[in-house]
């Protein structure tokens, strides 16, 4: 993809308003016969939609299985109750509606065409793989370059980076290496340090600094990266301890039952002889099975932690009993 497709997709992140609340003993929530209006401060109101009801029975300590059943007007009164007692927030509109509520009003709204452009310049000749949608109105992209690294004979890998950011600012930004395997398209990330980039009030300079100087580091990675998973390909799995292995990755990935019937059935086709082929089933299933952003970050997060050095004798059943 190029910047204006990637542009495109994140159009509906674009679409919503956000308003910070620092007093929220001011808040209050009424209804009326079939709708909650939310009255963040003097002088504002909004009608919430199920998504924000969905999001103020979270921000309010609600259990959902409880908040389902109550009636508008009870709704009502916990709401204005609960809310008042919280700390700042965010009210995020569209369309003159409430459609998610946020904890705390630190913001830091990044233009996604000024980020795209700071990556253009960062990375040669880059490509947009991916873009996802995560809760909050946060993006995460993927992006690679034209450095490639094999990890065997005929297997190459292509290095990249996964750019997290919000244009509301709802989040602070954060990027980490991203590892595209071209005999697949399957997308991997990395739990390690080296990896990993988080944007702190504490790390003075721009923005935009941290966010050429993330990318670059997170590109440069590829080879710690390779050289693991070289390691992990020489790794054999005995043929009696290949499908717990790979149930101990399905269950930290919390893949969806879809994704779960599928993934054991490529195995059954192709039984994952090393760790390394143990690894890429959940990255598969992350790259070609999953779509909800939280899923496939999730998925992505469990391959990672399996292939990390410091935490795969954790993780892995097998190694766990040596």
């Amino acid at each position: 993809m190029n910047r204006v497709q990637v542009m495109e997709k994140l159009q509906p992140l674009l679409n919503v308003q956000v308003r910070s609340v620092t007093n929220p003993e001011f808040s209050r929530v009424s209804a009326t016969e079939d709708t909650l209006i939310l009255r963040p401060s003097r002088g504002y109101s909004y009608p919430v939609t199920k998504e924000g009801v969905e999001s103020l029975l979270k921000f309010t300590g609600v259990p959902e299985s409880l908040g389902k059943h109550l009636r508008l007007p009870t709704l009502e009164k916990v709401f204005t109750e609960t809310i008042q007692s919280k700390s700042p927030y965010q009210v995020i509109t569209k369309d003159g509606t409430v459609v998610d509520i946020i904890p705390g009003t630190d913001r830091l709204p990044i233009p996604p065409e000024r980020a795209l452009e700071v990556i253009e310049h960062t990375i040669p000749e880059v490509d947009f793989h991916r873009v996802l949608e995560l809760p909050h109105y946060t993006t995460a992209i993927e992006l690679v370059g034209v450095e490639e690294r094999p990890v065997r004979q005929g297997d190459l890998v292509r290095a990249g980076a996964e750019v997290i950011f919000s244009p509301l600012g709802t989040v602070a930004p954060r990027v980490r290496a991203f590892i595209l395997r071209l005999a697949c398209l399957n997308g991997a990330t990395t739990t390690e340090d080296f990896g990993n980039f988080s944007y702190g009030a504490g790390d003075g300079g721009s923005v935009w600094t941290f966010l050429r100087n993330s990318v670059r580091k997170a590109y440069g990675s590829i080879s710690p990266i390779v050289e693991r998973w070289q390691a992990m390909a020489e790794e054999n799995v005995a043929p009696e301890q290949r499908a717990e292995v790979l149930e101990a990755l399905i269950r930290q990935a919390r893949l969806p039952k879809v994704a779960v019937d599928a993934v054991r059935a490529l195995a059954l086709r192709e039984p994952p002889e090393s760790a390394y082929a143990a690894m890429n089933f959940i990255t598969y299933a992350s790259s070609h099975l999953l779509t909800d952003g939280r899923e496939v970050l999730r998925a992505r997060e469990a391959a990672a932690t399996f292939a990390s050095e410091t935490s795969h004798r954790r993780v892995c059943p097998v190694c766990h009993r040596r």
